[in-house]
């Protein structure tokens, strides 16, 4: 059953400040109920993903492990839904989407991370 309680984060990526930080938390094992819509900034304006073949986000786990999963162009918005794979375990995952253009140019937005947090107790407690 897919809840119908979709999370949005929405939130801009400056492509001329990559030294900011965004960050959005995330529970252990909230899967497909949270959502990434991002919008990319250059030069103040927004940035035209017209002519986008792919988006993928990239994600580097506290682990060590990698995770890749596309994401979908709507607009000038790139939507990712958070996967099992990129919230299972708890601490800091930092990610990026890397973007593809028709034309081959491939353009890789600022880090941002998703904080990963533990639920109060674990269930098999009660």
């Amino acid at each position: 059953m897919k809840l119908n309680r979709d999370v949005i984060f929405r939130f801009s990526l400056n492509l001329d400040k990559y030294e900011e930080r965004v960050s959005v938390s995330v529970r252990v094992a909230d899967t497909l109920t949270r959502s990434l819509y991002v919008t990319l900034i250059k030069d103040g304006i927004v940035y035209d993903l017209n002519d986008v073949e792919m988006a993928i986000i990239k994600c580097l786990k506290p682990e060590g492990n990698l995770v890749y999963n596309d994401c979908v162009i709507s607009g000038n918005e790139i939507k990712y839904s958070v996967t099992t794979q990129t919230v299972n375990i708890k601490g800091d995952v930092r990610a990026e989407f890397v973007i593809t253009g028709k034309d081959g140019s491939v353009i890789t937005s600022p880090q941002f991370v998703i904080h990963v947090y533990e639920q109060i107790y674990d269930d098999a407690a009660v």
